[in-house]
Formats: structure tokens, C-alpha cells, sequence
């Protein structure tokens, strides 16, 4: 069985810029899906708007985190 990676605790010592962003669609076998919350490097992925929305494509191995919506929202009232 396949395991679906979760969620990843990025040192604070890292010093990366990343950006936070939903999923609202996800491909076929991807660690992630529609709803999740994804952590990846600043200026990566390819900007496109659709629909007048502005939205970025990103590979799986541009993803640096993977979290439910619940997840996050528990875990950044933790840490307020």
C-alpha cells in the first residue's frame, strides 16, 4: 500500500523563502489533494491565470509540504 505523505516540519533555521498555497485540483497519483494545504520554494511552478484567477502549476517534487486544511488550521492556532 502506498503511503501518502501528510505533513513535514520545516526547520526554522531553513532560511528559504516558500509560499503557502490550497490545492484545487491535483493530478492522478500525487501526495496530495483538492483542499490540501502545500508549503513550496518562492518563485517556482508556472503562473497562469484561469478564469480570471490567478493560479500556479506544480510538480510533486516542487511541493516542500503537504497538509489537510484541518491540519493546518489546528497547527497555526497551536502556534499563535
Amino acid at each position: 500500500k502506498e503511503e501518502k505523505l501528510k505533513s513535514l516540519i520545516i526547520a526554522a533555521t531553513v532560511n528559504a523563502d516558500f509560499e503557502v498555497g490550497e490545492v484545487i485540483v491535483a493530478g492522478k497519483n500525487t501526495s496530495f489533494e483538492k483542499g490540501d494545504i502545500v508549503t513550496y520554494p518562492a518563485k517556482s511552478g508556472l503562473g497562469q491565470f484561469i478564469s480570471g484567477n490567478p493560479c500556479l502549476w506544480l510538480t510533486d517534487t516542487e511541493i516542500w509540504g503537504v497538509w489537510s486544511k484541518e491540519e493546518w488550521i489546528k497547527l497555526n492556532s497551536e502556534n499563535e
